[in-house]
């Protein structure tokens, strides 16, 4: 696998989405392979309802960490990376993957 693209989020529930097609969209444009991963640091609005209805199309793989507990963004993306396996890791805030 190329890439794994690692998104941090807290109550992200109303922009994910667009996040997640967004790094679909880079790495299709690349001709890469990759992953996002959606590290979620205990969300407490509908953020994981709204994970759990996407799909996206082979080959890329959208894994979901769903951390019970809020302990910050920096938690969040260690758990991440910590998960991936791609040759190179990246990770952007929500809102950031364009």
């Amino acid at each position: 696998m190329d890439l794994s693209i690692v998104i941090p989020v807290f109550n992200e529930g109303n922009k994910i989405e667009k996040d997640i097609r967004q790094a679909v969209q880079f790495l299709s444009s690349q001709k890469m392979t990759g992953e996002i991963i959606i590290s979620d640091d205990g969300s407490t609005d509908d953020t994981l309802h709204f994970l759990r209805k996407i799909e996206i199309e082979p080959p890329f793989l959208l894994q979901i960490l769903d951390h019970k507990n809020h302990r910050g963004d920096g938690y969040a993306v260690k758990a991440g990376i910590l998960v991936s396996s791609g040759d190179l890791v990246v990770f952007f805030d929500s809102g950031s993957c364009v």
